[in-house]
């Protein structure tokens, strides 16, 4: 009980402290919000004799990223997208190959140590090309044993975890070393732009806002238990986005004061709880060929949609975001682009993001069932 309440204390109190710190010591500019918040809810899960519940971690986390996204994206220019929308779709497609090639290139590895290889290469695919749900679904699709599940996740959360904290720390200004410089559109005058600038924050616009976000994240939760029956991640995400793309169409909405920086704060405190479910205790137990594998499948493809978006001539920003929507799906988006201080990437992201929830059981069913007929 202890634990829950400082874990739900320090996520909504240490988004503000970070920008503090950060408006106010330049050396804490280095340790952007996003890392200060991701690091401490790492420490946090890991203070000796304080127990965080990892459901409380994962609850907070959950219900920041559906209320962030509709409120990052009322302030957005979907013209301004329109126009990113080919970088975005190139390098994303970058990705997916990438995988299909680094999972069938290590079908034979897998064999090896799995009887249920053609499964667990469906599943890598699935996970790497529209986060962990596709993952599950792909496993559930393909009949795979509930220990293998449970080991793949295990060593994907500590290994993508680990993918993670380089992205947030010295991923962006390393890759932009490399890469072609992110070109920004035209935003309008006194639209400020992820930490580049700051609009007058009007508490009346904010609860605006928020009651908008509200209504469009239960609508979401509404319409996809009515198609689907059941509370279905992808249509949630769907309808999240599509609410959020409709408030910018309107100049009322997209003139609110403080609705991007209301979604950033969130933002912060799902960076809080996802830094309080990384645990590498986790590990324990899961055999080293697993995280052998998941460690090889992901950072082969990274290495491989890395040198094709650079042979295409892809900006390092939207690699980044397109790899986080692939990895981790749709809600790391916007914690990246923050990172980045690259908001016009964010709708792009959860596009591709969505994208990647719709191809990736196709693409994991597809790779197990051609192994399964290249092996029989």
């Amino acid at each position: 009980m202890i634990g829950a309440l400082v874990l739900v204390i320090v996520a909504l109190g240490m988004p503000v402290l970070a920008r503090w710190l950060e408006a106010r010591w330049r050396a804490f500019e280095v340790f952007h919000p996003v890392l200060l918040c991701y690091g401490s809810g790492i420490v946090l899960a890991h203070v000796p004799g304080l127990e965080v519940a990892e459901a409380v971690a994962q609850g907070i986390s959950e219900a920041a990223i559906p209320l962030a996204i509709p409120l990052l994206l009322f302030s957005s220019d979907v013209r301004g997208w329109l126009k990113q929308g080919r970088a975005a779709l190139v390098s994303f497609g970058s990705a997916v190959v990438s995988v299909l090639v680094v999972v069938g290139g290590l079908s034979g590895w897998l064999a090896g140590w799995s009887q249920e290889s053609a499964g667990v290469a469906g599943m890598m695919v699935g996970v790497y090309t529209g986060g962990t749900p596709n993952m599950l679904s792909v496993g559930k699709a393909l009949g795979v044993s509930q220990e293998v599940f449970v080991a793949m996740n295990a060593a994907d959360v500590v290994v993508g975890g680990m993918y993670l904290l380089f992205v947030v720390s010295v991923g962006g200004a390393l890759v932009r070393r490399v890469f072609p410089a992110y070109v920004r559109g035209r935003r309008r005058e006194g639209e400020a732009v992820g930490g580049e600038g700051v609009r007058e924050v009007v508490a009346g616009e904010v609860a605006r806002g928020v009651g908008l976000a509200v209504g469009v994240v239960a609508l979401s939760v509404g319409g996809a238990l009515m198609v689907s029956g059941e509370l279905s991640v992808a249509l949630v995400m769907l309808g999240i986005t599509s609410g959020g793309i409709a408030g910018s169409l309107s100049s009322r909405v997209r003139a609110w004061r403080g609705t991007y920086e209301a979604g950033e704060y969130l933002i912060l405190v799902f960076c809080v709880g996802i830094g309080a479910m990384t645990r590498p205790g986790e590990l324990m137990g899961v055999g080293l060929e697993v995280v052998g594998a998941m460690a090889a499948v992901m950072l082969g493809s990274v290495a491989l949609h890395a040198l094709l978006a650079r042979v295409l001539r892809v900006d390092g920003d939207t690699f980044l975001i397109t790899s986080t929507a692939a990895i981790y799906g749709p809600p790391f988006v916007p914690m990246v682009a923050e990172r980045l201080g690259n908001r016009e990437l964010i709708l792009p992201g959860v596009a591709m993001g969505l994208l990647g929830f719709a191809l990736g059981n196709y693409l994991g069913v597809g790779m197990a069932w051609w192994l399964m007929l290249r092996g029989g």
